[in-house]
C-alpha cells in the first residue's frame, strides 16, 4: 500500500528469486508511490523534530525480507519517514509483531493478514493492488526492463479487461509510436492521469468511461490520443 506494485509484479510473474534479484539491483532507486504513500508522509511530517515528543508512532510490518528490505528502508528515508519499529517477516504471520507493537490501527491489503490481526489490534483492509495479474504483453515489457511500458499496459488492462488480451499488440504499437518517444516528464504526467482515470471508473468486464456505454477499443484509443495531446499540445 505504501509502494507501487510494479516490483511485486515481478514476484507474481517470475517468482521470489527474480523479485529479490530485481530489488537488490534497484536498492538505490526509491520505490514509486502506492495509495498510502502520501498518508504516511503526512503523518511523518506531523511527528515533529523530536521522536520522543511525537504524538505519533509509525511501524512497518511487511512480507519483504532480505535482500528486498533495503529498497523499502531507503525509500522511506528518501521520504523523510522515520520508523519507531519494523519487521521484515518474509511471509510469516504478522499478528505476533502487532501484539508487541500495539498500533492504534493496522492497514494491510491482504485478508490472510487482516483476519488474524483484527483479533488483536484495530485493522483496516485496503483494496489494493489495483491491477489484475499481467497478461503476456506485460510480461514481455517487464522482461525487457521497460517498467514504463509495463505500467501503461497494466492500466490498459484495468480499463479493457478481456479486451486488453485481444488488442495487446495494438496497445504495444500505440505505446511504441506515441508514448515511448516522450520525455520522462511527459510520460510521468500522462501515466499519472491515466492511473487516476482508472481509479475513478467502476469495475466491470470492460470499464465504462464517464458515460454509460462500455469503452470499445476505438473509444479507448481516442481517449489515449486526447490525453497525450493534453501533454504534447503542439504535436
Amino acid at each position: 500500500m505504501l509502494f507501487s506494485e510494479e516490483a511485486e509484479l515481478i514476484n507474481r510473474c517470475d517468482g521470489l528469486a527474480a523479485f529479490h534479484s530485481h530489488e537488490r539491483d534497484h536498492a538505490g532507486i526509491p520505490l514509486p508511490d502506492g495509495p498510502f504513500a502520501k498518508f504516511i508522509r503526512t503523518i511523518a511530517g506531523m511527528q515533529g523534530a523530536s521522536p520522543k515528543e511525537s504524538p505519533f508512532r509509525i511501524g512497518l510490518v511487511t512480507a519483504r525480507n532480505y535482500p528486498a528490505h533495503e529498497r523499502a528502508i531507503r525509500t522511506l528515508r528518501a521520504w523523510n519517514v522515520g520508523l519507531d519499529g519494523g519487521a521484515f517477516l518474509g511471509g510469516l504471520p504478522k499478528d505476533g509483531w502487532l501484539r508487541a507493537f500495539q498500533p492504534h490501527i493496522f492497514f494491510d491489503d491482504q485478508e490472510v493478514y487482516c483476519l488474524p490481526a483484527a483479533r488483536c489490534v484495530p485493522t483496516a483492509q485496503v483494496p489494493y493492488p489495483l491491477f489484475s495479474p499481467p497478461v503476456q504483453t506485460e510480461l514481455v515489457a517487464l522482461a525487457d526492463g521497460d517498467e514504463r511500458r509495463a505500467k501503461f499496459l497494466l492500466m490498459c488492462r484495468a480499463y479493457l479487461k478481456q479486451g486488453a488480451k485481444r488488442h495487446g499488440e495494438l496497445l504495444h504499437q500505440w505505446y511504441t509510436t506515441n508514448l515511448g518517444p516522450c520525455s520522462e516528464a511527459v510520460a510521468t504526467a500522462f501515466l499519472a492521469e491515466l492511473e487516476e482515470s482508472v481509479r475513478s471508473t467502476p469495475v466491470g468486464r470492460e470499464r465504462p468511461g464517464r458515460g454509460k456505454q462500455d469503452l470499445s477499443k476505438d473509444k479507448f484509443l481516442a481517449f489515449l490520443d486526447a490525453l497525450l495531446h493534453k501533454y504534447r499540445p503542439g504535436e
